[in-house]
């Protein structure tokens, strides 16, 4: 669910021109993310394209879409048929097999020896 909210804060860059969050430091940008509260996208975005940022951008990970409902969402959709306009349908089809593909370790802590550490410190509560 991290990657989905990842993928929020990179639309929503791609849209404003600037990143959701910003702060002088860590502890900041920290309290801004927990809140989940950040400046609208510009109004040349569809109301779509708003709603789909706001629902990756959710604070809590169990309210984010997975990847089968942002395929469906009307504004990825629209995108999508836009860019393909002769196979449409069949290629979103296509793109959802894709997914399919993807392997993930049942015991994600495998992960944990290979993936590079962090370069900031957690905050001890």
């Amino acid at each position: 669910m991290s990657d989905i909210w990842s993928l929020g804060a990179v639309l929503y860059e791609m849209v404003a021109l600037s990143p959701p969050f910003t702060a002088r430091d860590m502890k900041g940008l920290y309290n801004k993310v927990i809140k989940g509260v950040y400046p609208k996208i510009p109004s040349q975005f569809s109301s779509d394209m708003s709603s789909m940022i706001a629902s990756l951008l959710q604070v809590d990970p169990k309210k984010r879409p997975g990847c089968e409902q942002i395929l469906q969402m009307p504004v990825f959709i629209a995108k999508y048929n836009e860019n393909r306009p002769d196979e449409g349908e069949e290629n979103l089809m296509e793109a959802n097999a894709l997914l399919g593909t993807i392997r993930v370790p049942r015991n994600l802590s495998l992960l944990t020896d290979r993936l590079p550490k962090a370069n900031y410190e957690t905050e001890k509560k």
